[in-house]
């Protein structure tokens, strides 16, 4: 669940594009390329002005169902620790290359009606989303993290024989996020 009186549109699109985004994010890169765990991993980002939701799927063997979760969990735990470096922040689609938008008029009519008239976003000009997305710091994104990373806001569905999930063992590795504050 996301809180979005207290998040902005920049900060949870960074947080989603470090974590999900393409093959040089933190679950694909883990998970599939360094563990083999998963061919891939894809999720969705919906915002309204109060509300949203951070959502990630993947599929991996019932054999390796805890591992996943364990794995998943440092994954966002990382992000609630750890201090970034500027470059690592996933800024170059909003920020370098902003002026990309220009070439597909149906993306850039949604990312600014949606923006702006959905999620309350303040700008007006390339310029000014520029500004905003090169405002975000590694410092917010950690808070960021913090925000939203919490047992409290999770909600896990698995698909599998209920008799063979240890729902205990899932538990107590989601727990984990608590030890993160």
């Amino acid at each position: 669940d996301l809180d979005m009186k207290r998040l902005t549109v920049p900060e949870t699109d960074l947080l989603y594009d470090i974590l999900l985004s393409g093959n040089s994010s933190r679950f694909y890169l883990e998970m599939s390329e360094r563990r083999g765990l998963f061919y891939d991993v894809s999720g969705t980002i919906e915002r309204y002005r109060n509300i949203g939701s951070f959502c990630f799927f993947f599929e991996v063997k019932e054999r390796d169902l805890l591992l996943a979760v364990d794995l998943a969990v440092r994954l966002l735990a990382e992000c609630k620790e750890e201090l970034l470096r500027p470059e690592d922040l996933m800024k170059a689609g909003y920020v370098d290359n902003a002026y990309t938008l220009y070439d597909d008029a149906r993306e850039f009519n949604f990312s600014y009606a949606y923006d702006n008239h959905i999620c309350g976003a303040d700008y007006r000009t390339v310029e000014d989303r520029v500004k905003a997305y090169d405002a975000v710091t590694p410092e917010r994104v950690r808070e960021v993290a913090r925000i939203v990373f919490r047992p409290e806001n999770l909600v896990m569905t698995i698909k599998g024989n209920p008799r063979k999930i240890n729902v205990k063992a899932l538990k107590e590795i989601v727990n984990q996020l608590n030890k993160t504050e």
